[in-house]
């Protein structure tokens, strides 16, 4: 990734972040939107990627779950996580998974990472291999921004290592 593109990238997270941050605390408009359509969406923009790596993903949701949100800020949550993990695993699966709960999660059979890591991943310019993701193209925030959009959904998330090997994010958001 060229210098110019490292560098559009981190001003488009800083000010995804920026606007996140003067959102301050939840959204003020929201709309309705389907949780499934979204992930179908974002795992549909990301295809080229899993076809290249040759990663299978499977989608465990049911039909639909709608609820009220902000569709973009939605989007970015699924596909940050989807790219990190096609981008930084080394996985050949992905499954995304969702119920009616409003719980999700994002898994991978890749590599996993050292537990030491995970109470670091949401943090902004946190990164797990700083010379790796630098050379792929990643500005440290991807993550930061999928617990701001989250929080601003009155949502949560979590990491943590699957057995015997890779990594889950899981988030919630609660029905509105």
């Amino acid at each position: 990734m060229s210098q110019a593109q490292r560098m559009t990238a981190l001003l488009s997270d800083m000010s995804t972040l920026t606007r996140l941050d003067n959102m301050q605390t939840a959204l003020t408009e929201k709309q309705a939107v389907d949780m499934v359509e979204i992930a179908r969406q974002a795992i549909e923009d990301v295809r080229p990627m899993l076809e290249q790596k040759h990663i299978a993903i499977a989608l465990d949701m049911p039909p639909k779950l709608p609820m009220q949100g902000d569709y973009n800020l939605l989007y970015t949550v699924y596909r940050n996580i989807l790219d990190n993990s096609i981008l930084y695993s080394g996985c050949t699966k992905i499954s995304v998974t969702g119920n009616t709960q409003y719980e999700f999660a994002i898994t991978d059979d890749g590599t996993g990472i050292d537990e030491k890591h995970l109470p670091h991943l949401f943090e902004r310019f946190y990164r797990v291999d700083k010379g790796r993701s630098r050379d792929m193209g990643g500005t440290g925030l991807g993550l930061a921004i999928v617990k701001n959009a989250l929080s601003l959904h009155g949502g949560i998330c979590s990491a943590e290592l699957t057995k015997p090997h890779g990594l889950t994010i899981r988030f919630s958001i609660p029905q509105n």
